[in-house]
């Protein structure tokens, strides 16, 4: 696995977080659950069947949502635990290369908090291209001390 792999998995998971997030709250309006009848009879025939029932949909409404909460709090977990466990060893590296914060500082930026490069230049008054060598540096330091475990994570 790459440096650039390894960093980018919180921001991965955040995306689905969110995209879950929207998908349990649009959800209703897909079932759009008002004016639902139940049977309808004419003169002892059914005219209509019990699938388009209240009583179906909500079923089927709380099967899905379910199934949407539960992967949605399993994402969050593990972002959490991600963006902890990455936060982690950027401070670790920041310790190491005391010389080296300025890097560091764009790699958690980036990667961490979503920013953009042009974002990142604005708020740590670095030039835009200056900023696009310190993330290439500060993947390349962070690939060399985590070489191991990002090795047994995956294949570079």
């Amino acid at each position: 696995m790459t440096a650039y792999d390894y960093l980018s998995q919180y921001g991965i998971l955040l995306k689905r977080v969110n995209y879950l997030e929207s998908r349990a709250t649009n959800l209703r309006y897909e079932y759009n659950l008002d004016g639902v009848t139940g049977i309808c009879y004419d003169k002892d025939k059914v005219i209509s069947s019990p699938s388009n029932t209240f009583e179906s949909k909500m079923a089927k409404y709380l099967d899905e949502i379910d199934e949407i909460v539960d992967e949605y709090y399993t994402q969050k977990i593990q972002a959490e635990r991600t963006l902890m466990e990455i936060n982690d060893k950027l401070l670790e590296l920041a310790l190491k290369y005391p010389r080296k914060k300025g890097t560091v500082e764009v790699l958690r930026l980036r990667y961490l908090k979503g920013l953009r490069y042009e974002q990142i230049a604005v708020e740590t008054c670095y030039d835009f291209d200056y900023v696009r060598r310190l993330n290439a540096d500060g993947l390349t330091l962070f690939y060399e001390t985590y070489q191991e475990e990002l090795n047994l994570v995956g294949i570079k």
